[in-house]
């Protein structure tokens, strides 16, 4: 019995690995057509197992593009282009123009601290917490991991941002202040407590008022409430591979780390001014400094805001990715062409998988839109799962085979052999050691399993209870095997 659950599972695990093998799409050279690109989207939306997607390309002033495929919702609500969804990470560039115009206005300079500001802001470590300035923060370099911001506790909705700030007090920095980048979410928060205290309005309504109006992005919304009643796509979550709409609680407080809302029309007019120096029509997103308007994209998250007139290499590209447990988003475009891409999905294939992103997709777009071959396929989601499924079921099997040998008629011998390595030492390196090696990186270790199950479970929630029941059967089973053993010798 043993021998053939091993047999079938590792079949099933290489055909799996061949048919989810990475295939180059033929691309000849020449700038794709809309239909080509069309197709091109619907493909890589099987191969994700993304339900509903809505794109768009801009270039100059002009949407020279814009279409939609798939569902919004289980009722069969049709995507379009105008179907809000949360667009994650991309939102952080709203937050970094705000502090641009903040600067540009004269209220606000780089490299003020950030207790200069907030002087209730305070990490673990007070001379970092002195050290860090608003530029810090902006370009990733405060020293505040990406482990600390992903932490759960930080998407509490009902927590404010003040407060999210507040328990910050709890945070370690990983590597000096201003020493190399590291992306993390609380960098985002503290800037979006920042521009409320020196704007004087909430971080929602300054963008309302600073960014969404004047681009006039009428169908994006800087609360869930208001875009649901304006048909928010519902967001899906992948469980054990089959896509399931389900709400997931919105942390309005993290708004300026990436909860804006938005549709594939409306970031058009967000990337038309980015390719025209801040420019939408006759309105500037970037004002009031005594000079001629300058870009309005927040380059890698900086502020620096090239103005593309002076120079650089044509053909430089500049990606931003986002996502949320049940959407994801990508931004991408070439400043000195002008051109840019927009793609919105109503889930998020790569989680944990390494399968195409709205992000991978977005670049792909405007790789066939120049005339370039897309970057190589990613393995199909579905085949992934039932490589991941097949030996989930096999560990079960296996469990119930150690269970079903404990009680079964064999020998002493058969039933106790292996109880310390497999039935006490494994299960306990699973429980213990998995979820450390899964979320850390060498000198970047998190040695708390139950924080690091905490977040695994926050982002993959099937695999990891599926992991968790299987150790704790299996542990369970040594357990009682030991009290067995002891009590037989007695």
């Amino acid at each position: 019995m043993k021998a053939k659950i091993v047999i079938l599972t590792l079949c099933v695990v290489f055909l799996g690995i061949i048919t989810a093998l990475p295939v180059q799409a033929d691309v000849d050279g020449t700038s794709a057509g809309f239909g080509e690109i069309d197709a091109y989207i619907q493909e890589q939306m099987q191969r994700s197992g993304i339900r509903g997607l809505s794109y768009a390309i801009i270039q100059g002033q002009e949407v020279v593009q814009s279409h939609a495929f798939g569902k919004a919702g289980p009722q069969g609500r049709p995507m379009t282009t105008e179907t809000p969804i949360i667009i994650g990470s991309v939102g952080k560039t709203m937050t970094a123009l705000a502090v641009r115009q903040l600067v540009n206005e004269g209220l606000l300079e780089l490299q003020m601290p950030v207790q200069a500001i907030l002087p209730e802001f305070q990490l673990a470590d007070p001379n970092a917490s002195s050290l860090i300035t608003i530029r810090h923060l902006l370009e990733h370099t405060s020293g505040i991991g990406n482990l600390a911001g992903n932490d759960p506790a930080y998407y509490d909705p009902e927590k404010s941002s003040a407060e999210l700030v507040a328990m910050m007090r709890a945070v370690n920095i990983n590597r000096p202040v201003g020493s190399c980048y590291e992306y993390s979410n609380l960098n985002y928060i503290i800037l979006g407590e920042i521009i409320a205290r020196i704007s004087g309005m909430a971080y929602p309504d300054y963008v309302q008022t600073h960014i969404y109006d004047p681009l006039d992005m009428k169908n994006s919304y800087v609360s869930q409430e208001q875009a649901l009643l304006s048909g928010m796509s519902s967001g899906y979550r992948y469980y054990f591979g089959i896509p399931v709409d389900v709400t997931v609680p919105y942390p309005a407080a993290q708004l300026s780390a990436g909860f804006h809302i938005s549709t594939a029309e409306d970031m058009t007019h967000y990337l038309i001014a980015i390719a025209n120096h801040g420019q939408y029509g006759e309105r500037s997103i970037i004002y009031r400094d005594g000079r001629e308007p300058t870009s309005a994209a927040a380059v890698n998250y900086t502020v620096e805001w090239m103005d593309f007139a002076e120079g650089g290499k044509s053909g430089n590209t500049e990606r931003y990715n986002g996502a949320w447990l049940n959407y994801s988003a990508g931004m991408v475009y070439m400043p000195f062409d002008h051109i840019g891409v927009v793609v919105l999905a109503n889930s998020n294939p790569s989680q944990w998988l390494p399968v195409k992103s709205a992000g991978d997709i977005a670049f792909d777009v405007l790789r066939l839109y120049t005339g370039n071959p897309p970057d190589p396929s990613k393995p199909a989601l579905i085949l992934l799962y039932i490589i991941a499924d097949t030996l989930l079921l096999a560990g079960a099997a296996a469990v119930a085979w150690r269970w079903r040998l404990l009680f079964s008629g064999a020998g002493h011998a058969a039933r106790f052999r292996g109880v310390v390595l497999l039935d006490l030492v494994l299960p306990v390196l699973v429980l213990l050691v998995f979820p450390i090696f899964q979320l850390g990186s060498p000198g970047n270790w998190v040695l708390d399993p139950v924080w690091c199950w905490n977040r695994y479970i926050f982002s993959v929630p099937d695999i990891g209870w599926a992991l968790i029941a299987l150790a704790g059967a299996l542990l369970l089973c040594g357990v009682v095997k030991v009290f067995i053993r002891i009590s037989e010798s007695d």
